[in-house]
């Protein structure tokens, strides 16, 4: 009984640790897309739209350096991130108008398509986590699915 237990508890530690893998990825993944998406916007001179993406991007890699120099920070010494007053910020969108909307059009439309993709992956993490007993950890991943994709029959149906 006691073998079990200790095997048990070595393939919890297992799981745990390919899970902090599996999440790291797909967190870096959707910042990817955000940061792709702010990108995209800056460029088009919507600015505060994209502050928003490079935001997200933070929130899901908080080491994202590109997103991190968007938003006006630059690496520090010890690893961290501090406010570097050198970096030029646009904070408000240039685009009116039928310009404006054209941007919008086709940021939803990447939103939309970027959100299809990352709610199948937090849900693949979700499945994942189910399969290996994470039950927390799955009920989030499915709930961040949704918040991608609401469509996502999938992952709504394990919640």
């Amino acid at each position: 009984m006691k073998r079990l237990i200790v095997l048990l508890a070595l393939l919890q530690g297992d799981a745990s640790t390919e899970y902090k893998e599996r999440l790291a990825k797909v967190s870096r993944n959707g910042a990817a897309k955000h940061y792709a998406i702010g990108d995209y916007l800056a460029t088009a001179q919507m600015h505060q739209l994209a502050r928003e993406q490079f935001y997200k991007a933070v929130e899901l890699d908080p080491d994202h350096a590109g997103a991190r120099k968007r938003l006006g920070f630059k690496k520090t010494d010890d690893g961290g991130w501090e406010s570097d007053p050198s970096i030029k910020q646009e904070f408000a969108n240039r685009r009116q108008g039928d310009d404006a909307e054209k941007v919008r059009k086709s940021y939803n439309e990447r939103l939309e398509s970027a959100g299809k993709d990352l709610g199948r992956q937090w849900s693949d993490l979700g499945q994942w986590c189910k399969k290996n007993k994470l039950e927390r950890e799955a009920a989030d991943a499915f709930k961040r699915a949704l918040e991608y994709d609401p469509n996502l029959v999938a992952a709504r149906k394990e919640l």
